[in-house]
């Protein structure tokens, strides 16, 4: 909730008085190579710190050694500083910086992101694709399971039973899946029960152009019946 909401409610502790507060806050969080599951990865901004050294907490010789005390004594002139690019670019008519939509975030990218850019900054969402494609292993995992699924059956429907057959089997053309399906299962398991609810989970998500769907009205004896297609 705290990435998606604009307002949040909950219980004060020890009493039963419930509260409702804005939402207008940014959360940091700090990782070693973390992993951005699903749709977060949209809705954060990856920074990399390299310092290059191979005992970062060692380093000295810091513009601000103190940085956090620096920032409260000159809040006001920071805040004006910032303030002062999005009235720039608002003053100077928002002009158009050629950027791709960012669903949700149509304001933040008015006033914040376009801003940026037009003073010949990167782009802030620039590092989310790395977020998908590193950082995302179940995506990435799925991109390899639906090149797979759709170089094996091509147009033609399929069930999860039959892939979960298949992938055990060597040398079917869908061996070479088994240990990608097994990671997307929360079991860890092939099986027609355990991708059935992969392909319930991931059906109707477009990567590299391909998507899983369901076959209207389709159902063998051994579940539904699933397709590939390419999406144009």
């Amino acid at each position: 909730l705290l990435t998606t909401e604009g307002d949040w409610s909950g219980r004060m502790l020890g009493k039963s008085e419930t509260l409702n507060l804005p939402m207008q806050l940014v959360v940091y969080v700090t990782g070693n190579n973390p992993s951005i599951r699903g749709d977060l990865s949209r809705r954060c901004i990856p920074v990399s710190l390299e310092s290059k050294v191979e005992r970062p907490e060692h380093r000295t010789g810091f513009r601000y050694p103190k940085l956090l005390a620096h920032v409260k004594k000159h809040r006001p002139e920071l805040v004006v500083a910032v303030l002062t690019i999005s009235k720039a670019y608002l003053a100077a008519g928002s002009p158009e910086v050629a950027l791709q939509p960012l669903g949700s975030f149509e304001a933040w990218t008015e006033l914040v992101r376009a801003p940026l850019v037009w003073l010949d900054c990167d782009d802030p969402v620039a590092g989310q694709e790395s977020l998908r494609t590193d950082a995302d292993e179940a995506l990435a995992g799925w991109r390899a399971a639906l090149a797979l699924l759709f170089e094996r059956f091509k147009d033609q429907p399929f069930t999860a039973a039959q892939v979960a057959d298949e992938s055990q089997a060597a040398p079917s053309d869908l061996y070479a899946a088994r240990d990608v399906l097994a990671a997307l299962s929360r079991k860890g398991e092939v099986t027609g029960s355990a991708l059935g609810v992969v392909f319930k989970r991931r059906q109707g998500q477009i990567l590299d152009g391909l998507r899983l769907r369901k076959v209207d009205g389709g159902r063998q004896g051994t579940g539904n019946l699933w397709v590939v297609d390419r999406v144009v």
